[in-house]
This record gives structure tokens, sequence and C-alpha cells, in this order.
């Protein structure tokens, strides 16, 4: 088949009358496993959005990244994070090979000038069914996005450079910070665009927290963030009436924007859109209901139902409270106690932002409940911040995000922590007790004075201490005998470990050579965690958001996923300032 009469097959595919839905860039579907996710199991999704993607590696803002200001208004400062063209390339790649993919692959590309977007076409259109130009993002970098997309003959320049050097059908991704949005998609359909992608968020603006008066969001551009969720909704459907208008009937349109029930569905198919995307309302949405919740919205709009609504949770994911500090106290190598004056429920391995203003924010594994307190190492600027925080001072919590650790039924269970891992220790071993378990705790530490134990873990659980004196595996050893010398059954046994992936990687090594077997192996994988309610997508495991599903994982599904631990980073979901630059490696 030609490409022409591929892409004519695709357009046919798009304007065909039957509901369709999409992800949108930068929302849930921003790695490799996560597209394999949503095109194995919601199957409502026939248009699978990447992140943008440019040349080089782009570390993006820092946290924080995503607000909401009330219930389902979001408000976003990303910066583009994306692993450049190189790496992206060869993770599409790489997927497009190992799976047959149901929907179209969607790939948004962002560049600085024409030439740019041109090298970036030419190296994705080999995994792209469609090609998605990002003229629109408003907190990019200067030259990249809206400062693009707000003139028409810009945007048709740019649209022409894709189009001399690439065959795959393009739909330039538009700004609805302009009057004449019409005028810019019929320039663009000139130009040689196949379809029009519209639209991209509003503003920018500011995202002032109540209690500090101080902004929320982080980046060189004002710190302002573009505005996404249900309050965009109405300008959504203004601008894609406006742009249907402009490029007329034949020209597919995938329209976003404020999209959580079926009747803003149905609102923007009469607006004139063919594809409806979806985006922050996924921050509402449990990951185990993504299926269920785009079945239901596309039977409301045919059906002028509400039952996604029942998918779609109605109280503040992103809300900062206030706590001061209660108590203060520093251990060994940099790791300090924050004991705060309040409490905040949670389950094990679930965790919570610390939040400073004007330095950022990072997401932090809670050691007890009541009162509140974290297990803090100093590792960077706001971590370095927190640690020297004296009490009365007061910093600013959101949370809890996660899922409880899955439980063992196993009657010998053995929890192996190292460094700031014996945060999640406590409530884990409580909960194992409470399931008639013998709790053994071996906590690997890197020095014999000043060391920091949480309170609690005695009352559930016996614990060692091990100094491990430069000697990663002492722990571990230290442990095996004691499994040896007990004499414990295979069958009655089930590990848990927490920690460096080195220390991660020794641990189930033994287990295995113990008989444990792998589905009674839980293994922590701490991915980075940008936003904490699943829309940045880069805490995925396996197709998993780990913010929503927990970050616990059994040795026998990451060997299902071909997911391998031996390079994770140390314990830095909860406890690292900077992102980490390497992925999942094999165990």
């Amino acid at each position: 088949m030609s490409s022409r009469d591929k892409n004519q097959e695709l357009i046919n595919r798009l304007m065909r009358p039957e509901l369709k839905l999409a992800t949108v860039s930068g929302v849930v579907t921003t790695r490799p496993d996560t597209i394999k996710e949503f095109d194995l199991r919601v199957p409502a999704v026939e248009v699978i959005t990447t992140k943008s993607y440019q040349l080089e590696p782009n570390p993006g803002n820092p946290e924080p990244v995503i607000v909401e200001e009330a219930v389902g208004n979001f408000g976003n400062s990303v910066g583009l994070r994306n692993p450049g063209m190189e790496t992206g390339l060869a993770e599409l790649r790489k997927l497009r090979a190992a799976h047959s993919m149901r929907a179209l692959m969607n790939v948004s590309i962002s560049g600085s000038t024409p030439e740019e977007f041109a090298q970036l076409a030419v190296g994705f259109e080999e995994v792209a069914d469609i090609l998605e130009l990002n003229l629109s993002c408003p907190h990019a970098a200067e030259g990249y996005g809206m400062s693009i997309g707000t003139d028409p003959e810009l945007v048709a320049q740019y649209v022409a450079a894709v189009r001399a050097v690439s065959d795959c059908l393009v739909f330039p991704k538009l700004t609805p910070n302009v009057d004449n949005i019409g005028t810019i998609a019929r320039a663009a359909v000139e130009a040689g665009a196949d379809g029009i992608c519209a639209i991209n968020t509003v503003g920018p603006r500011l995202f002032i927290e109540p209690h500090t008066g101080k902004p929320v969001l982080r980046n060189n551009r004002g710190n302002r963030g573009g505005m996404s969720g249900r309050w965009i909704a109405d300008v959504a459907r203004q601008k894609i009436a406006q742009i249907r208008l402009a490029v007329g009937p034949d020209i597919p349109i995938l329209g976003i924007g404020g999209v959580e029930s079926g009747e803003d569905v149905r609102r923007l198919l009469e607006a004139g859109a063919n594809v409806v995307g979806i985006g922050s309302v996924f921050a509402r949405v449990d990951p185990k209901n993504w299926s269920g919740f785009t079945n239901a919205l596309i039977q409301d709009a045919a059906q002028n139902g509400d039952s996604a609504k029942e998918f779609v949770s109605e109280r503040r994911v992103m809300e900062y409270r206030p706590f001061k500090i209660k108590r203060r106290e520093s251990g060994g190598h940099g790791t300090v106690l924050l004991e705060l004056d309040g409490k905040l429920d949670y389950q094990s391995s679930q965790f919570a932002f610390i939040w400073h203003p004007e330095v950022g924010e990072k997401p932090f594994s809670i050691a007890k409940n009541d009162p509140l307190s974290f297990f803090i190492k100093e590792r960077g600027p706001v971590s370095g911040t927190l640690c020297a925080l004296e009490p009365g001072e007061t910093v600013y919590v959101r949370g809890v995000y996660g899922r409880a650790a899955p439980l063992s039924n196993k009657k010998h269970v053995y929890v192996l922590a190292g460094g700031t891992g014996i945060a999640v220790v406590p409530q884990l071993a409580k909960e194992l007790a409470a399931k008639e378990a013998a709790v053994h705790v071996v906590y690997a530490t890197s020095h014999k004075s000043d060391i920091l134990v949480p309170e609690g873990i005695e009352d559930h659980a016996r614990l060692d201490i091990v100094p491990d004196d430069g000697l990663l595996a002492r722990a571990v050893g230290f442990w095996q005998h004691t499994v040896e010398e007990n004499a414990v059954p295979q069958a009655d046994l089930a590990v848990y470990t927490i920690g460096p992936p080195d220390f991660m990687r020794r641990t189930v090594e033994t287990a295995l050579e113990l008989g444990a077997e792998a589905h009674s192996i839980f293994i922590s994988v701490e991915t980075a965690t940008h936003c904490g309610v699943g829309l940045c997508g880069e805490c995925e495991c396996g197709g998993k958001l780990t913010c929503q599903e927990g970050t616990f994982f059994t040795k026998q599904f990451l060997d299902e996923q071909e997911i391998k631990i031996a390079d994770l980073p140390s314990h830095e979901h909860h406890n690292q300032d900077s992102s980490p630059s390497k992925r999942l490696l094999y165990l």
C-alpha cells in the first residue's frame, strides 16, 4: 500500500461517525509500557498520544509541575520533559517491534525551528501513524510551543517544512490563546496539514497557594502554567467550532479540553471534533477503572447518560495542608526525622509530597501517622532545605498517594530495608502482623552511630540493625543465616525488600537461593514521581503507575514484564532531588 493510500485509510478511520477517544500529549501515556497498557485494555481509546519529543533530552521544570486550584481545575508546567529523539525513538521502535498496536500512534514532536521539526519528523515517522506538531505549549522555553503557534505565517512555515520531508499524517496542535484560531488552522491545512489537534492548555497564568500567597509552579517563564481540566471546557468547544468553520467538513479534528463526562464528549463532537481527547480527568480516575470510565464516556455521549461520573473522584487530589514542625532529630549521614504537629491517615508504602515555598516539593514515605513523621536524607535543594528546618517552622503537605503494599499470607515474613527505606517498615510490619505472620525486620545501615529508627517496628516485629561497614551484603548474609538457622520452610517464606538497588538485588538473589517463590518476593520499585496523581506518567513500571497503584511488585511480575532493577536509583522515588536518568534494568 502506498503512503498516500495508507494515509487516506487512516483519515477515513478518523472520520468514521463512531465515537472515538484519544489520550493527549504529556498525560499518562508518556512511557512505552503505558502506551501498551492502554492499547491492550482500554479499547475505547483509538488514538494514543506520546509525550512531546525534542532533539535533545530535556529535564523539564522542577517540581511542582502540576497544581489543582479546585476540584478538576489543573495548572501544569511540566516544561516538555522528555528523553530526546535518540532515546525516545529507540523506545518506540522497541515497542512497535514487540507489540502490534490496535490504536493509532500519535507521536508528538517539538522543535524551535522548521529544520528541527523536519529532523524530528524524519526520525519518528517510522513509528508514527500521526505526527503531532506541538506549536502550542504555553510554558515551553522561548522559541518553542506557543511562541510559534500564535502566528499563522509561522505555523504554515513549520507545517510546510514537515510536509516536505515526511509522508506521515501531520496534525499541528494549536493554542487557544489567540483570537484567530480558525485563520491559523486554515493556514496549517493550506500548508499541508492533514488534520488539526486542539486545544492545548489555556494561559499561562499564576497559581497562588492560599496559605502562603506564593506561586506553586516553578519555571523561568514567571512561574506560570497552562490551565487544563474542567475550567477550559467551554473555551475548547468555542475554539473547535471556529476551526471546523475555517477548515470545512473534510479535515479530521482531534478535539481536547476539559472532557470528563459523556456530555462533554458530545458537545465537542457537535462543535466539530471527530476524535475526543481525554487528559487531566485521569488524575481523578483510578487506573483500574480506565476501561470502565472510557467505555462509559462513549455510552453516555450516545445515550445522554451520566454513568461515567461514578468513576470520577469529586475530591481535590492536590491540596496542600500546613503543618508545623514539632520535633527534628538528626541522624548519621545527613538523615533527619521530621515530626509534624498533626496526623495523616495512610497505609503501608503510601507517601506524601512536602512542599516548601520557592524551593519546591518532593515525595517522601510516611514513617508514622500520629504525629505525622518523615525520614529525610539530604540529597539536594529541597531535601536540604527540609533537613535544615527547625521546630516551629511550617511545611506544606499534600497526599496521601499510592496504594497499600500487597500483604503476603505466608507464616514467616522477612523485611529487609536499607537507608531511608526503613520509613516504610513500621506500617508494613503492623499490617503483616495483623495477618498473624511472624515478622522479622533486618535494617541495613551504612554506619554504626546516630542510627535513626522509626518508632513502632518492635511492637509488631523482631528488629535487627546491621551496620554494613562498607560491605553491602553484610545484612543480607545475616538474614540468610537467620533463615537457615531457624529452618524456615520454603513454602512458609515471604520476603519484602526496600532500599538501594544493589541491596535489593542481593536480597532477591538470596531469597531465591533459600527457596522463596517469585510471587512471594516483594520489591519496592521506586521510580521517579513528579505529580503523584497519575498525569505525568513518569513513575510507570510495567504499565503500572506507582503513584496510583503502589510501589511493591513481585519478582514474578517483574520477570513477566522483563523489568530489571539492578540500576534502579537509591530509594529515589521518595528522597532524591534529581530525577533519575536511567530506567529499570534487568535483575
